[in-house]
């Protein structure tokens, strides 16, 4: 996931993270636990792709992708693009373009905002490598557009949660001031 990468490469931890990440997997692989195996061969996947190793991130990208033939869509949605930009990282275009579209037709089809985000700036990347700027813009306009429509998402349940704590701390004054009011009437009556 875009968290988990972004969480590794600010820690710098990678020795750690690679050490916790196989103990996870062999708790999930005794209790057969396969969209989680999935999700953490796709984590080590960023975690070698993060350092350089490419050969060995493109080995767990694939295991994950293996593992996950019950169909978690997100996470083969999200293993492909992560493909692609491995791809990408190494100027394979064709490659790269073939796994990221793969990863958007999915992500399209299921709705999944963050990755069509995420395959769009990678294959933005890839046409503006291979010097064809009118779909590397093309593709940067769906990046652009997708990730401001998850900003407004978020910005919007943020929004309505801070309404709610707001009108729930205003019942919440006048309770307290009703019940002040009770207690004094309470306390002049005796």
């Amino acid at each position: 996931s875009p968290e988990f990468s972004d969480s590794i490469s600010k820690s710098n931890n990678y020795t750690k993270s690679l050490e916790y990440i196989f103990k996870s997997i062999q708790i999930k692989e005794d209790i057969n636990y396969m969209s989680g195996l999935s999700t953490s061969y796709n984590n080590l996947g960023i975690i070698y792709f993060s350092i350089g190793n490419y050969k060995k991130a493109l080995e767990y990208y694939e295991k994950s992708l293996n593992v996950d033939e019950i169909g978690n869509k997100t996470q083969i949605s999200q293993t492909r693009i992560n493909i692609g930009n491995l791809y990408l990282k190494q100027n394979q275009y064709t490659q790269a373009i073939k796994e990221c579209e793969r990863g958007l037709g999915i992500a399209k089809q299921i709705g999944a905002k963050m990755n069509i985000k995420d395959a769009c700036f990678c294959l933005s990347d890839c046409y503006d490598g291979m010097k064809n700027y009118a779909e590397a813009f093309r593709f940067y306009k769906m990046y652009s557009e997708m990730k401001d429509s998850i900003f407004n998402e978020r910005s919007s349940v943020i929004i309505n949660e801070m309404q709610t704590k707001y009108e729930t701390e205003k019942k919440q004054q006048e309770i307290d001031t009703q019940q002040i009011i009770i207690e004094r009437r309470n306390y002049t009556i005796y």
